[in-house]
């Protein structure tokens, strides 16, 4: 990439950015759903998984050293999840009746990255859904509910990174914050987007002790909370580690595994039982492939940890609940890294 292409992409950037908010803007204008007397909320994403626009040895951690100046990532990745979405209704059997409000759902991730240098890169992620079943929110309230949107986009993200220590490529230790802002274009009624925009906080911490690296990612998720059934979808304190060992160093072959939780920092939902846990959580095991320095594929498989639960006094299931944890997670994607050519 030369030196004259480097403002035509951030102006590029720049000008979806605006695009972008405009969009959000207009969509917040015109009445949907979201609005907090709701009881069934549509309006929060069905797939929360945010994968890592940048250089990473995982597929959510972000690494904590940014890019170097003047290079540019691609990422594409594909996922699917089984049951991301199951509410569970008051009936005569003691376990409840399960409703599939998500059956499945598939998202296809493209993703930029560009290193504008002094320790600080920013990049633009578009997530889309390319398929999904379900009855979605409105068969909990209504007969005549419409079918599950198939085809949609979920909330695109602007992200803006900066390395604070270990800044050089070999360094063992890096440490980083990261600033991610998604927009609220995805379709109510698809269950592909807050109710309104999210601010994603975070700072990340990188140890690459050969054969072995660790991942560490703590950060928080700030958006307008919104009632699903007993349980409430919104701002959240987020936690998510890595591990990923290296088999064979050329070409780069690594077994990895990481696991993240997301306990909401709402209150309970009006008429909740009080005896409710909602603390979306998962786990990813990954097989890493990077036959070179610039090209690197990865596949993952793993599922949700539950940890949801409405009970009574007396331990029974009751009320209506949210389950927003995969019962299986499938995921593959490749990455790619354009060095900078002066």
């Amino acid at each position: 990439m030369s030196r004259s292409r480097a403002p035509r992409l951030l102006t590029a950037l720049g000008s979806l950015a605006l695009g972008l908010a405009s969009a959000a803007q207009a969509r917040a204008a015109e009445p949907s759903a979201c609005g907090s007397a709701s009881p069934v909320s549509p309006c929060f994403d069905a797939d929360p998984l945010w994968v890592a626009s940048g250089p990473s040895p995982f597929v959510a951690l972000p690494h904590a050293r940014v890019l170097e100046p003047h290079t540019l990532a691609l990422v594409l990745a594909a996922g699917v999840s089984h049951r991301p979405v199951v509410f569970v209704t008051p009936s005569p059997h003691p376990a409840g009746q399960e409703l599939e409000v998500v059956g499945a759902t598939s998202t296809l991730t493209l993703g930029a990255r560009y290193g504008l240098g002094y320790g600080i890169d920013a990049g633009v992620v578009l997530p889309f859904v390319p398929y999904q079943t379900g009855t979605g929110t409105q068969a909990v309230t209504s007969q005549q509910a419409s079918s599950l949107t198939n085809v949609t986009l979920r909330d695109p993200r602007l992200e803006l990174a900066a390395t604070w220590l270990g800044r050089r490529p070999r360094a063992p230790f890096s440490l980083g914050t990261h600033l991610d802002v998604a927009l609220p274009l995805g379709d109510e009624s698809a269950l592909a987007g807050a109710a309104g925009p999210t601010l994603g906080p975070g700072v990340t911490a990188s140890l690459a002790l050969a054969p072995l690296t660790l991942g560490l990612d703590l950060g928080l998720r700030l958006t307008r909370a919104v009632s699903v059934g007993s349980v409430r979808e919104g701002s959240a304190f987020t936690a998510a580690v890595g591990a990923s060992f290296e088999l064979l160093r050329e070409p780069e072959l690594a077994l990895g595994a990481e696991a993240w939780l997301a306990p909401h920092l709402v209150g309970r939902a009006a008429g909740a039982p009080e005896h409710t846990l909602d603390l979306p959580a998962e786990w990813l095991g990954t097989l890493r492939f990077a036959p070179s320095d610039a090209w690197s594929f990865m596949l993952a498989g793993g599922s949700g940890i539950p940890l949801s639960h409405a009970l009574d006094p007396d331990g029974k299931r009751v009320g209506t609940l949210a389950v927003t944890s995969p019962d299986v997670r499938a995921l593959a994607l490749a990455r790619y890294v354009l060095p900078a050519l002066f």
